[in-house]
């Protein structure tokens, strides 16, 4: 009988002892890791304004182009003209990714 109350008792003691160590370290992790919140306005530019827009364009412009190209231009011609196309419009979209 003793054992079982000493049993009890222990595993009671740990369980204690789990949590107060685990609030220890919640506790400490919010000390020392501050979390800043973004800015509304800063997600609602994001939302309306997006970058990635304008390479999507460029892109698509940039077939249409070379499309019409092989239409327009001698055939001995076209595939050079097209792949001068390709090449600017690929630049351009690059370009305009890092702005």
């Amino acid at each position: 009988m003793d054992y079982e109350t000493i049993k009890s008792q222990h595993a009671g003691y740990a369980v204690e002892s789990d949590v107060s160590t685990r609030m220890k370290e919640v506790a400490h992790s919010l000390k020392t890791r501050h979390v800043q919140p973004v800015p509304i306005k800063e997600i609602r530019k994001e939302i309306l304004n997006p970058r990635s827009m304008s390479v999507i364009q460029t892109a698509l412009f940039t077939i249409l182009l070379a499309l019409v190209e092989f239409l327009v231009v001698p055939g001995q011609y076209a595939s050079y003209a097209v792949f001068l196309t390709l090449c600017v419009g690929t630049s351009v979209g690059i370009y305009l990714t890092t702005r």
